[in-house]
């Protein structure tokens, strides 16, 4: 599981790098609001939510006497 969501964010960033400053401002309908927004903005958007998430897995972790993954000493 871990490595399939750190191959999600490492895509997401491939894909913000392609389409590079310029193309981060063009404008896309917005899936769940059905609006015109910023790809600029989608993206904050979906990194926003996935940092609740993470929140949420980290009081999980601690709650099951576990240390998250980012929190565990480097090798």
């Amino acid at each position: 599981m871990v490595a399939f969501v750190k191959k999600a964010f490492a895509d997401g960033a491939d894909a913000i790098k392609a389409k590079g400053d310029k193309g981060m401002s063009q404008l896309v309908v917005d899936p769940y609001a059905h609006q015109q927004v910023r790809i600029s903005d989608l993206a904050y958007g979906f990194i926003e939510h996935n940092g609740e998430h993470y929140g949420q897995l980290v009081v999980y972790y601690r709650l099951s006497g576990l240390v998250p993954p980012e929190s565990r000493p480097k090798k």
